[in-house]
This record gives C-alpha cells, sequence and structure tokens, in this order.
C-alpha cells in the first residue's frame, strides 16, 4: 500500500460503506445497522485492518473519517426509517472539524435519535477530554453506545461518566459464551445494563447454537455473520424491498 493509493482512493470515491445489521432477539426483526468501513481497490474490497494503520501514518485518517461520516449521512437522508451506528474513536473526537461536520450533518435528518455513536476506541477512553462532545450528542438525541465491554479497556468505572444507551459484550466473551467463567460475565453484565436500563448487544453471533444461547440469556440484541454480514445498501433497489 503506498500513499498515492490511498489518495487515489479518496479522490476516485472508493471509500466505501458497508452496513451488518443488528437484530432485536425478541422479535428477530432489523433493530439498526452498524456502518464499517472499506476500501476498493481493483476487484477487490479491503477492511479497516489494512489501510487504516497506513492512513494514519501518513495523515490521511480524517480525511477518510469524513469522507465515510458524509457517505452515511448521505444513506440516512436516502433510507429515511434507517437507524445507523457509527464508530467513533478518540482520534475523530478530538478533531473539532470532525465535529462540527457531524453536528452539522445531523440537522440534515429527521431524527437524530436514528443515529447511535459507538465508542470504539481500544486504549482507555479520556473522557475529560470528549465529554463535552457526548453530552451534546445526548442532549439532540443521539444515541451512545460502549463496544467491546469486556475486552480489559472498557470497564464498569467507563460508565459512570456518561449514560450509555447500549453495551455491546465483547465478541471474545460471546465466542466462548459455552465456558462457565464467561457465562457468569455475561449474566452480571445483562442484570447490571438491566438496573440500569442500558440495552445489551452480543457480538460476533456466528451460529444458530451461539444465538439461541444469547436469546436465552436475555442479550436484546445480537450481530454476527449468522444475523447477517456487512454489505452496501443498494440505493438503485426499491426501498419499499428494503426491511429497515
Amino acid at each position: 500500500m503506498t500513499k498515492k493509493f490511498i489518495a487515489d482512493a479518496i479522490r476516485e470515491s472508493n471509500v466505501l460503506v458497508y452496513y451488518q445489521p443488528i437484530i432485536d432477539n425478541k422479535t428477530s426483526l432489523i433493530h439498526k445497522y452498524e456502518a464499517l468501513a472499506r476500501l476498493q481497490y481493483s476487484n477487490k474490497i479491503l477492511l479497516p485492518d489494512y489501510f487504516f494503520p497506513y492512513s494514519k501514518k501518513i495523515g490521511f485518517y480524517n480525511i477518510i473519517a469524513k469522507k465515510i461520516l458524509m457517505k452515511i449521512f448521505s444513506d440516512l437522508r436516502f433510507f429515511s426509517k434507517m437507524h445507523v451506528s457509527i464508530n467513533i474513536g478518540m482520534e475523530e473526537m478530538l478533531d473539532l472539524e470532525y465535529i462540527r461536520l457531524f453536528m452539522s450533518e445531523l440537522k440534515t435528518i429527521d431524527k437524530a435519535s436514528r443515529v447511535t455513536v459507538e465508542m470504539v476506541e481500544h486504549e482507555k477512553i479520556d473522557f475529560s477530554r470528549v465529554i463535552f462532545f457526548l453530552q451534546a450528542l445526548k442532549e439532540a438525541g443521539v444515541k451512545i453506545s460502549l463496544d467491546d465491554f469486556g475486552s480489559g479497556y472498557a470497564n464498569f468505572s467507563s460508565l459512570s461518566k456518561i449514560n450509555f444507551d447500549y453495551i455491546k459484550i465483547d465478541g471474545s466473551i460471546i465466542c466462548n459464551l459455552f465456558h462457565k467463567s464467561n457465562i457468569a460475565i455475561v449474566k452480571f453484565i445483562t442484570e447490571y445494563s438491566k438496573d440500569n436500563k442500558i440495552k445489551t448487544i452480543a457480538e460476533y453471533v456466528e451460529n444458530i447454537d451461539l444465538h439461541k444461547k444469547v436469546s436465552r440469556m436475555d442479550i436484546d440484541y445480537s450481530q454476527g455473520f449468522y444475523v447477517g454480514e456487512p454489505e452496501p445498501m443498494m440505493k438503485d433497489i426499491n426501498r419499499k424491498n428494503i426491511i429497515l
């Protein structure tokens, strides 16, 4: 990968957004979608782990992040009933241009509650530096989700900093949900969440047995390849045929 490749992808609109469904475990209907970044190279679709680290090194990360954000809001305007979860890390939340763009785009859709911000920082979140932005989002009606909960970085002390709407239980815990220790962790998380009116989402639900287990444990929502793989939203098909 080269700097020219990244620059060409940005210039030629090869920064893409794929959407993975999150379903309600009680109704089996799609609750919302998680927006996931992709980069097109020739006939290949590249995942974020492949191009984001290098993009940060060459100073293109924030440009790509803004492109993704604008594409997501374009889809939100087109699919008027779609709810979307957007991954935002510390880097974006400390970028004043990104914050201004986010708040500006938010005004272009009918309901801010159709947007969920997922805190995805893989290091400890410095809430003191981003609390103003998060409070502004909450006041506007945006939902806030804490991602990878139980991974070692996200912990219960984080929950006291802001009124979260969702907790995403880390995929490493869900994948091993048949182990007694992980069952105990998930039970504790779900009980805490219900007591505090926070909805829970299971990541990495890869098969029917895992989905049944997650549902029996009273986790509210499921996401993973069993539920649905990430795909682009096709604007050239009849919107009435899309369940949103």
